[in-house]
């Protein structure tokens, strides 16, 4: 009776090999963080990490608020501003005027712009990654004159669930001013 041995990658496998105790035990260089498989997980946690951090990212901002600028005789100027509050979201609030997007609006930031008179639809939405719903609404702005609207979250509770709606609301200018000092400048697009 001949026995049929294995050929190929696994010719090891089908024949035992006596354990040689004699033979010295050969080690692997060590690798410098720990095995590869682990740094392929620190790589790919870190990899997500930007990738979310990022997701936060916006436009750097410009200078704080200073002083309101003066309307053009022809146009609306409008302040749109977003104060800090505890339930601020870390991402940019995508604003946009007429279906055009004008600027990712961060906490503790402000936007400036002209409009032509007449009304306009605003659209305030956020990144799908945020998980919140946007809000639509329109306005009327005359010409030469000057408009603020703070995006802002206010909180509500419930016997089961508390939790924060975004609202814009047209404010007066002497409470708007104080609250547009604590924001930075996010240049629109054009």
């Amino acid at each position: 009776m001949s026995a049929t041995r294995a050929r190929g990658p696994l010719a090891a496998l089908a024949a035992p090999q006596p354990v040689r105790w004699d033979a010295p035990i050969r080690q692997r260089d060590p690798q410098p963080l720990g095995l590869g498989h682990v740094n392929n997980c620190i790589r790919s946690i870190c990899l997500t990490m930007v990738a979310l951090l990022g997701a936060c990212a916006n436009v750097p901002l410009g200078q704080r608020f200073a002083e309101v600028d003066a309307a053009p005789a022809d146009r609306a100027l409008v302040y749109i501003y977003r104060p800090y509050t505890k339930a601020s979201s870390a991402y940019g609030v995508l604003v946009s005027v007429d279906g055009m997007e004008k600027v990712a609006l961060p906490p503790e930031a402000y936007t400036r712009f002209t409009l032509q008179p007449g009304e306009h639809e605003f659209a305030f939405n956020w990144p799908a990654i945020a998980l919140q719903r946007g809000i639509k609404g329109s306005a009327q702005f005359e010409k030469g004159r000057t408009y603020f609207i703070r995006y802002v979250a206010v909180a509500t509770f419930g016997p089961v669930q508390s939790a924060w709606i975004y609202s814009a609301q047209h404010m007066d200018a002497s409470r708007a001013i104080e609250e547009l000092k604590c924001c930075s400048f996010s240049q629109p697009r054009d």
